[in-house]
Order: C-alpha cells, then sequence, then structure tokens
C-alpha cells in the first residue's frame, strides 16, 4: 500500500462479501513496528456507527481480488 496516498483517504472500509462493515476516520498512518509485517502501514482513528455507507453493497467496484487493499473514489 502506498502510505503517501493511504494518507489522503478520508475513510477506511472494512468489506467482507462486497459490502461495508465498518467505517473508519483515519487521525494517524504509520508503518508497522510488527516483525511479523514489515513495510505495512497501520492507521488510528474513529470509527463512524452511523456512516451512511455503512452496510453499502460495493461488490461491484471491489470484485474479487487478492490484494486486500483498493482505492475507491466514492
Amino acid at each position: 500500500m502506498n502510505g503517501e496516498r493511504a494518507k489522503k483517504a478520508e475513510y477506511v472500509f472494512a468489506i467482507c462479501s462486497g459490502y461495508i462493515v465498518g467505517v473508519f476516520k483515519p487521525t494517524h498512518w504509520f508503518l508497522t513496528d510488527s516483525n511479523e509485517y514489515v513495510g505495512r502501514w497501520e492507521f488510528e482513528g474513529v470509527e463512524i456507527s452511523d456512516s451512511p455507507y455503512l452496510h453499502m453493497d460495493i461488490s461491484q467496484l471491489v470484485g474479487k481480488r487478492q490484494n486486500p487493499v483498493s482505492y475507491i473514489n466514492m
């Protein structure tokens, strides 16, 4: 994942089977200090439990991908 591009994201979505199951507003991005995931990015943020995006079907946008990261302009 491109950390500089991720820092520009207004929201981060958790997606399961094409549906948004979690919406987060990131406040801080940083490289993980985990030895298992060297080079990966993490964020701290606030969960938005009343987001209009929650439970939205976006399967047509994400499809079936092996990469767990997608950038979507909505």
